[in-house]
């Protein structure tokens, strides 16, 4: 289930339903969705736990390059992605992205930019993924007809070692 393919009362009922298996264990609700997904709405019910747990809310950030997000038919741009965590500035969730890193459309430069438009949003967490072709994905046809180069294991790692530093030392990445 996706957030954005329920009514409100059915994620408070999926919510609620979560929330009560182990109350008395239950320190959190954790989020993933996309930032197109969002609407005041969605964030006041989020926001409405964060009294009895912690709330983690976190965007599929992807990319930051529209080029690549209209490739990958991601359904939102860059500005649209920006446009939902201003709705979720300030309000008491733990706000997180999620990214993926080897887009074919991507230089190393255009990942390690990453860095520096995570560093001035209002986050807690970042996730960071390098690009897996899914076998029966379009983006798997379009591999095979016309390989693309995918982060080899070391390759990635060295990646990383170059793109950590760059964040601000405060971001948690999970």
């Amino acid at each position: 289930i996706t957030i954005d393919t329920i009514h409100l009362g059915g994620l408070k009922k999926l919510f609620d339903e979560a929330l009560s298996v182990y109350p008395e264990l239950t320190v959190g609700l954790s989020v993933g969705t996309r930032p197109d997904c969002l609407d005041q709405e969605k964030i006041d019910l989020l926001e409405s736990y964060s009294h009895r747990v912690d709330v983690d809310l976190e965007l599929g950030l992807e990319s930051i390059h529209d080029k690549t997000l209209s490739v990958i038919n991601r359904g939102h741009s860059h500005a649209e992605f920006l446009e939902a965590v201003d709705m979720i500035r300030g309000r008491k969730l733990r706000l997180g992205v999620h990214t993926i890193f080897g887009f074919p459309t991507e230089s190393r430069e255009d990942m390690l930019a990453v860095a520096e438009v995570v560093n001035r949003l209002p986050l807690h967490f970042i996730k960071l993924h390098h690009l897996h072709v899914v076998n029966v994905s379009i983006m798997a046809h379009e591999y095979r007809n016309n390989p693309f180069p995918l982060f080899s294991l070391e390759d990635y790692g060295v990646f990383l070692a170059d793109f950590l530093p760059r964040l601000r030392p405060d971001l948690v990445v999970q």
